[in-house]
């Protein structure tokens, strides 16, 4: 069981200091790291799967399910059986946890985790954070006398 995504983006430390022009953010690599709050679910994950023979993923059945999924094998991958006849990992379908939902997805386990809808969360993910990051540090920066002056440290803006 995951709380959600495990890892989280951000700058590296270089591109930390506020006074540095937003600009610069749009072009900045990022880093994904693992969350504080979930190290202890990765090092469940990875000793329960320790001499595992094969993976299914139950998450939620939309983009960020599928992004998840990839963080739990990333997090198991020296953990699960290599092979080349048999695949390993599947990925159960549904739609809710009605008995008749849960048989049929543990019956059609023929899927894998889908890698594209999992990049474009990846891809939102840099999006959000160099935009949020940007725009917070450039309209905190041109209203700084005026925020200052309210008591305020930093306007910031979040685009999801």
């Amino acid at each position: 069981s995951v709380p959600g995504l495990v890892y989280n983006r951000d700058f590296p430390n270089t591109y930390k200091d506020r006074r540095k022009d937003p600009v610069v953010l749009f072009d900045a690599p990022t880093i994904r790291a693992c969350d504080k709050r979930a190290r202890p679910v990765a090092k469940h994950l990875q000793m329960v799967s320790s001499n595992c023979d094969f993976v299914v993923l139950w998450l939620d059945c939309d983009k960020e399910g599928e992004n998840i999924c990839f963080e739990v094998l990333d997090i198991c991958k020296n953990n699960i059986p290599k092979s080349t006849k048999v695949q390993r990992v599947y990925r159960a379908k549904f739609s809710s946890i009605a008995n008749k939902d849960i048989v049929a997805a543990f019956e059609g386990l023929k899927h894998q985790p889908n890698y594209n809808e999992s990049i474009s969360v990846d891809a939102r993910q840099v999006l959000d954070l160099k935009i949020g990051v940007a725009f917070s540090r450039y309209q905190t920066n041109r209203l700084a006398p005026s925020i200052k002056r309210a008591g305020i440290r930093m306007l910031t803006y979040g685009p999801c």
